[in-house]
């Protein structure tokens, strides 16, 4: 979803940077256009606060892709000692997640 609508197939996905240099491009057009004096001040605050964004997203992407992966490992580790367990034939009565403190690999 981009500006409150849904993309239609085929339509490409605006990434972060290619969003940076297109904001910056145009302020600085904009701002040779109207020969304005603060525009080394402003262009430096406006480069600033774009690339802090752009690293929050980064970020933001990083620690979720790091989420995504820590709940796929518990997942499939509990699917396999289970099954490992099961082909075992041990019966245990205590909880799975007493049971995987406990496992050393």
């Amino acid at each position: 979803m981009f500006g409150g609508r849904m993309q239609k197939p085929g339509e490409e996905e605006i990434n972060s940077a290619y969003m940076k240099e297109r904001m910056t491009n145009e302020f600085i057009r904009k701002k040779i256009n109207d020969k304005d004096d603060s525009f080394m001040w402003s262009s430096k605050a406006m480069i600033k606060s774009v690339d802090e964004v752009c690293g929050d997203i980064t970020l933001g992407e990083k620690r979720e892709l790091g989420r995504i992966g820590l709940a796929l490992q518990n997942y499939i580790c509990k699917d396999l000692i289970e099954e490992i367990v099961g082909e075992l034939g041990c019966l245990y009565t205590l909880p799975f997640q007493t049971c995987i403190r406990k496992l050393c690999f």
